[in-house]
């Protein structure tokens, strides 16, 4: 009897991650991990406000442009309007929305999932695969 049980929710758990990574990650046409499609105009680019780079803002936008040279813009203005775009990565999350008040940890055959938490009940939420945010639940 604990040995079908003990099938059954393994074959459950297995067939709920394998629709899930067919329902997320392989939907053709969907935004990949180079693509970041932002929702609301771009804002400027403060780089050219000499005043405001003065600022202690400005100082830490320049320190983390240096740092991160390579993240494209449409990044760079979903964090500076606290935004977080599927894509992203753990940095640029944090940067974004802030630390999680929780983060759990899934172990399945198809790898470690995380999911951080922001609010009560966990909403909102972040989910990562491979380091990449692949759900975004508000």
């Amino acid at each position: 009897m604990r040995n079908g049980c003990l099938v059954v929710a393994i074959f459950g758990l297995v067939a709920c991650a394998l629709l899930v990574y067919v329902a997320v990650i392989e939907r053709p046409g969907e935004v990949k991990q180079d693509q970041f499609r932002p929702t609301a105009a771009p804002t400027p680019d403060p780089r050219q406000d000499t005043a405001w780079l003065k600022t202690r803002g400005g100082r830490l936008f320049t320190r983390l442009h240096k740092k991160y040279p390579r993240w494209e813009q449409g990044v760079w203005d979903a964090v500076a309007a606290h935004r977080v775009l599927v894509g992203m990565d753990a940095t640029q999350c944090e940067l974004s929305w802030g630390m999680p008040h929780a983060i759990n940890q899934t172990t399945t055959a198809f790898g470690i999932h995380y999911q951080w938490c922001y609010g009560e009940f966990c909403k909102p939420a972040l989910y990562f695969d491979h380091g990449l945010v692949t759900v975004i639940q508000e």
